[in-house]
């Protein structure tokens, strides 16, 4: 996913690649994981290790999405109560 949308496969592509944090941790983490596994062979528990990993990954991008969910849902209000103390003030002005 990272290669793709940095470069003009994409429709849109991406010029800052901060957003992508946790894609390029696990990116390393697996490839240099893999190297290591192979040096043996590949078996099940290989197998294991890397859906465990993958169940990590999938789960740390949910608990991301939900914390910028929340912050983007604070930031909100914070730009509705501003709205309210401004009308406040411009009907006092009045």
């Amino acid at each position: 996913m990272l290669l793709i949308s940095t470069t003009r496969l994409s429709k849109l592509s991406v010029k800052d690649v901060s957003v992508f944090k946790l894609d390029k941790i696990f990116l390393l983490v697996t490839a240099g994981s893999s190297a290591l596994l192979f040096i043996n062979g590949y078996n099940y528990i290989d197998g294991i290790i890397f859906a465990l990993m993958s169940i990590t990954n999938f789960g740390i991008a949910i608990l991301e999405m939900k914390r910028e969910k929340t912050t983007i849902f604070e930031s909100k209000v914070e730009v509705s109560r501003t709205e309210r103390q401004d009308a406040i003030r411009e009907r006092q002005l009045q």
